[in-house]
């Protein structure tokens, strides 16, 4: 559950003399920020300017070092990146905001452009603070590639999901397992939230606000359970609670999205038009890949290669549920599906590469590390009867996933960790309606026990929606008071579904979606 509003925006650029004056600034002024290097000892984190290669201008770069095992404090050490961006008001608000970012796996540090596009007005009068969680980035990152050098499909197909791949996945987990420096038993939210809490200390921060998006929330959820008194606010977009279970309601919040994706079609005079009874030949298709998988050739997206691959039930679950992800993308699929229903899959084959889904940036083993400690021990076989019913992926993504957390040492939870978060601080909900992972029920879920919330849903995006339309005022007016109590949300309805693209140059003008 990444961050998907946009690409990374972490573009080269030189350091300005504005920015290089607040860094010095900063340094100098910051309690935190010492000149010397940073010392375990006392706890205190040194930044300096960051460097060009890393392409963050203004930012400032630290690392903080850190036991991995937390409870013995022996063994071995962690040292987790940390990128401030420093306010631009000369006299800022001594609360920052800590970024939390998604997966579980992606790097805070690598999603900074994104994440500035929707709070560039939150960083005019606070810092901003990235710290990349242990596991992921920089910060000893559990990663592993389960790419098949000698199977060359790389679309329309899921490792993580395809049936025929999963034993050369097992293989590849155990593998990389034993290929790490890591004990991955120790890389769960609770953990890496107490590491977090040790960063605020060392730069000298007092309460703090917390922004989260997807798996971020969830570790936002965490902070707030175990160091209550030191949140100020939270904004939580994409909710993501211990609740949802990964991957178990993964298929029934992909249908319900897809559901409205297909009645959005219905509805619209155009879309309708270019694609009529869409359902049912798309049930149909699926049907019948359900009995026999098909074996076809598709032009390659990117070389343009004749390509052999393989249509299953699976490969296109994956694709639906990846390209709901984005709405833009989105609006290519009533075309795709009705494409693939007539044997024509290379536009399903295109959206197979697109954003969304576990994409880039995801540290797999850190993924890995926290749905098995934290979700698949807690799924019941009252759940897995439900997910029988899946019409996307029946059983097959609990059966896989649980092969591979069989495969991949995981850590444990504390007593009660299922339990929704209660806290009495002001908290910002954020949802997307057509969101396939994190719809609207879960910030609901979350909100029963968070009196001191509001819950926005916008209703014409998906995952991650702070950068859309009015987001960025409200969450700037919102961290500002810390309050709830006066914002009008009424302009989040004027965030609409993207036009359907009813040919393959883009959406005609034959009359109104």
């Amino acid at each position: 559950m990444p961050v998907y509003p946009s690409p990374e925006l972490n573009k080269p650029g030189m350091k300005s003399p504005l920015g290089l004056l607040i860094a010095v600034a900063f340094l100098l002024g910051a309690a935190a920020c010492d000149t010397t290097e940073a010392d375990p000892e006392n706890g205190r984190l040194a930044l300096d300017p960051c460097p060009p290669e890393d392409r963050i201008p203004d930012g400032l770069c630290g690392w903080f070092n850190v036991f991995e095992d937390r409870d013995s404090q022996t063994g071995r050490r962690i040292d987790l990146r940390v990128v401030v961006l420093p306010a631009l008001a000369g006299s800022p608000e001594p609360d920052p905001v800590f970024i939390l970012a998604g997966g579980p796996g992606q790097a805070a540090t690598k999603i900074i452009g994104t994440v500035l596009s929707g709070l560039r007005d939150v960083n005019r009068n606070r810092d901003l603070v990235f710290v990349d969680q242990r596991g992921t980035g920089d910060s000893n990152a559990l990663g592993c590639d389960l790419s098949d050098d000698e199977d060359p499909q790389e679309i329309l197909i899921d490792p993580m999901v395809d049936a025929s791949a999963m034993e050369r996945t097992l293989g590849r987990l155990v593998t990389c397992v034993d290929s790490l420096n890591a004990d991955t038993r120790l890389y769960t939210t609770p953990i890496a939230m107490d590491d977090l809490n040790d960063v605020r200390a060392a730069l000298g921060y007092g309460r703090i606000n917390l922004w989260g998006v997807s798996y971020g929330t969830r570790a936002a959820l965490v902070f707030m359970r175990r160091h209550p008194d030191l949140v100020r606010s939270a904004v939580l977009d994409g909710l993501a609670p211990q609740a949802i279970r990964l991957p178990l309601h993964l298929g029934r919040d992909s249908n319900r999205a897809l559901d409205i994706l297909l009645s959005d079609c219905e509805a619209s005079a155009v879309c309708n038009a270019a694609f009529p009874r869409l359902e049912e030949r798309l049930e149909s298709l699926l049907a019948s890949v359900d009995e026999r998988a098909l074996g076809t050739t598709v032009l390659h997206p990117r070389t343009g290669t004749a390509t052999d691959v393989t249509i299953t039930r699976a490969s296109i679950a994956s694709v639906i549920r990846t390209t709901l992800y984005n709405p833009y993308l989105s609006a290519l699929l009533p075309l795709a599906l009705d494409d693939a229903s007539k044997g024509r899959f290379e536009p399903l084959a295109t959206l197979s590469l697109g954003a969304g889904g576990n994409g880039s940036g995801i540290a797999l083993g850190m993924y890995l590390s926290v749905v098995c400690a934290e979700d698949m021990p807690f799924i019941t076989e009252e759940d897995r009867r439900e997910a029988e019913r899946d019409r996307l992926f029946g059983m097959r993504l609990l059966e896989n996933f649980a092969q591979m957390c069989e495969a991949w040492p995981a850590g444990q939870v504390p007593a009660g960790y299922t339990d929704p978060v209660s806290s009495t601080a002001p908290v910002l909900l954020l949802s997307g309606n057509l969101d396939p992972i994190t719809p609207p029920v879960w910030a609901e879920q979350a909100a029963r026990t968070l009196p001191n919330s509001m819950h926005i849903v916008v209703p014409g995006s998906a995952h991650n929606v702070f950068s859309q339309g009015c987001l960025p005022d409200l969450i700037d007016e919102f961290i500002s008071s810390a309050s709830v109590a006066d914002i009008d949300a009424s302009c989040a309805e004027e965030v609409e579904r993207p036009s359907f693209f009813d040919t393959p140059l883009g959406p005609s003008l034959r009359g109104p979606q």
